[in-house]
C-alpha cells in the first residue's frame, strides 16, 4: 500500500539538491567513502579560489606597483637625495635672485645699507646649489645639506639683528622673511639628517 506522505524535499528541489552545489561548481558533494551526500548532511565547503592574479603570477597590487614604476613614480625618485636636489634647485634661484635684485631686497626689508651683505648671501646660495647638484653619492648632498643649514644660520641672524633694532622701518617683512629662512632652516636640517643615514 503506497503512503500520500510525500517527502518535504521533494517539494523544494533545492533543498534536495546536494549542499555543496551552492559553491563554485555544480559537482555533487562528496563525502569520504565516495558516496553522494544526502541532504541536510553538513558538507565541509570547498576551500575558496584563490584570488585572482595578473600575468606571470603578479597580483593586482604587483600590477600597480610595476605601472608606477614604469611611469618613474619610483622609490629612487623619492629617496632623500631627490629632495637634496630640489633644495640644491632652490638654493640656486634664490641666490640669483639675491645676486640680481641685491638693492631692491635689501630696500624691501629696510635694510638698504645691507645690499652687499644680501648680495654675498646671494653667491653662497649660488654656490651651495651648485655644489649639491654636482653631487652623485649621499654622502656628497649630506655635506652641502650641511654646508646650506649653515647658510640659513647665518641668514637668520643677521635678519634677527635687524629686527631688535627699535627703529627698523619693516619689522613685519623682516618677521615674514624670518619665517621663510626658519622654514627653509627646518628643510634643510631634515634632508642633511635623512641623506647622512644613507
Amino acid at each position: 500500500m503506497t503512503s500520500d506522505r510525500t517527502d518535504p524535499t521533494d517539494a523544494n528541489p533545492a533543498r534536495s539538491a546536494p549542499v555543496d552545489s551552492l559553491w563554485a561548481d555544480d559537482r555533487p558533494a562528496v563525502s569520504r567513502a565516495g558516496e553522494t551526500a544526502p541532504p541536510y548532511q553538513a558538507v565541509r565547503p570547498r576551500h575558496m579560489a584563490p584570488a585572482r592574479v595578473g600575468v606571470a603570477g603578479m597580483s593586482a597590487g604587483q600590477h600597480f606597483k610595476r605601472a608606477i614604476d614604469d611611469d618613474g613614480f619610483t622609490a629612487r625618485r623619492t629617496r632623500p637625495e631627490t629632495f637634496a636636489r630640489a633644495l640644491g634647485w632652490f638654493s640656486l634661484g634664490l641666490g640669483a635672485a639675491e645676486l640680481v635684485a641685491a638693492d631692491d631686497i635689501a630696500d624691501w626689508l629696510g635694510m638698504s645699507d645691507k645690499a652687499e651683505i644680501v648680495r654675498v648671501f646671494g653667491a653662497r646660495e649660488v654656490a651651495t646649489g651648485l655644489a649639491i647638484l654636482a653631487q652623485d653619492d649621499p654622502p656628497g648632498h649630506a655635506r652641502w645639506m650641511r654646508a646650506r643649514v649653515v647658510g640659513d644660520v647665518l641668514d637668520l641672524a643677521t635678519l634677527a639683528n635687524e629686527y631688535r633694532h627699535d627703529d627698523t622701518p619693516q619689522p613685519n617683512r623682516l618677521a615674514g622673511a624670518m619665517l621663510f629662512v626658519g622654514g627653509a632652516l627646518l628643510a634643510d636640517t631634515l634632508v642633511a639628517s635623512l641623506v647622512s643615514e644613507r
